[in-house]
């Protein structure tokens, strides 16, 4: 019967179209029943008293009806619980989508040679205006080693290159390119990239050799818990890959 009036449940609905999809609305109002009702059984168990007195008689009528509080606690703590259980089963899934599109990232310009944990964002529309060359973010926080001192000044303060009337020579001049960008609340603002030896970049058993792509520098940290250091241009990723070796 129990069975009998949860089909009917999600007949009254949803309706019937396909039998698929009826079982798994079905199987969606067990699941989210299962794991409402164990989250408040856990809770329940956990905050749940038995008074006991000398007399029995005493507080008879409170513990034949059981706790008290437990019927104000369900009430209070299923939306609790579905909203506990809705944004984790969310947090999850948005786990696994980054976690596929988290890739290896090494980059040589120079003396400097690094290696970062990237995340492919289809957001990054970043591309040199003229020779329509992605470009790659990466985070140098505690990171920086190989740089000389004077690109490292100017990756902290990226105005000193339109504030100062003579530009002074940087040990990667030749190198450097200025990316026109724009973000809310500002149309209009400079990046600084610089054009690498090489980008190598590391998918799964792919890996791919980014001939024509650019990199620009930032000290401010890209993650909140640092699981990636750079931001890649999807446009990368999309030449032929080559084989790892594994």
């Amino acid at each position: 019967m129990k069975i009998l009036v949860s089909l009917v449940m999600v007949l009254a609905t949803f309706g019937f179209s396909r039998l698929k999809l009826f079982m798994k609305s079905v199987g969606t109002l067990y699941f989210v029943t299962f794991l409402s009702g164990g989250i408040l059984l856990g809770l329940h168990y956990l905050f749940e008293f038995q008074i006991v007195s000398k007399d029995p008689g005493q507080y008879a009528g409170i513990n034949r009806f059981g706790d008290p509080v437990s019927w104000i606690f369900v009430m209070i703590g299923f939306p609790l619980a579905w909203q506990f259980s809705k944004r984790t089963l969310e947090g999850v899934e948005m786990t696994k989508l980054t976690h596929e599109q988290m890739v290896s990232v090494s980059v040589k310009i120079s003396d400097f040679e690094g290696t970062f944990h990237g995340l492919v964002d289809s957001g990054n529309q970043l591309y040199d205006p003229i020779t329509r060359s992605p470009v790659m973010i990466i985070s140098l926080s505690g990171g920086e080693t190989g740089i000389p001192n004077d690109m490292l000044e100017l990756f902290k303060n990226p105005d000193n290159l339109i504030s100062q009337e003579v530009q002074p020579e940087y040990s990667w001049t030749g190198r450097m390119r200025v990316i026109p960008y724009k973000v809310v609340g500002h149309e209009h603002q400079l990046l600084t990239a610089i054009k690498p030896d090489y980008i190598k970049i590391v998918q799964g058993e792919n890996e791919y050799h980014v001939k024509q792509g650019l990199v620009s520098f930032t000290f401010q940290q890209l993650s909140p818990d640092n699981s990636y250091q750079s931001i890649v241009h999807p446009k990368m990723l999309t030449g032929i890959p080559v084989q790892n070796a594994s």
